[in-house]
């Protein structure tokens, strides 16, 4: 599902879009089902120790839900490719995952700075630290909050402090 064959621009943008859109519709379901659900809820549990998130917390999870969401991730690209109807380039699967990869640290990272890009990224952060905040409420995807708002599991940002 992977080659390296020469894309247009336009056409790694749509497959990265596209590989991050499908992993967080899986993760959220994930996430909100089985993580937040019985089945895994204690294991999950580990990660949710950090009532305020440091960058390093992005990393504080068990291995099994380590696992899952590398296998969510790297499941989303042969998806993609299906339903495409075409393989992804490497580069476009490289991109994404680095895309994968730090959107999940700077969830995790706190600023609070007044201006772009600094600004968007506190928003971001202030989402997934209402997530944090109690294990029951909302925020269940991890990179956009696109179905969060579709399903209604939509929180509010919340303001934290710069120590």
């Amino acid at each position: 599902c992977v080659d390296l064959d020469p894309r247009p621009i336009w056409r790694h943008i749509v497959d990265v879009l596209a590989v991050l859109f499908v992993f967080d519709f899986f993760y959220y379901l994930t996430h909100r089902f089985i993580f937040h659900g019985k089945l895994l809820r204690k294991v999950h549990a580990l990660h949710h120790q950090a009532r305020e998130t440091t960058p390093i917390d992005a990393l504080y999870v068990h291995p099994l839900e380590t696992f899952i969401g590398l296998l969510l991730f790297f499941g989303a690209i042969p998806v993609v490719a299906l339903a495409s109807g075409a393989t992804l380039n490497a580069f476009s699967v490289a991109i994404a995952t680095l895309f994968f990869t730090q959107l999940n640290t700077i969830n995790h990272t706190f600023v609070n700075l007044p201006y772009f890009p600094f600004k968007t990224i506190d928003r971001i952060t202030s989402i997934h630290a209402a997530h944090h905040v109690d294990m029951n409420q909302g925020n269940f995807a991890t990179l956009t909050m696109v179905y969060d708002k579709l399903f209604g599991t939509y929180e509010k940002p919340i303001s934290r402090s710069v120590a």
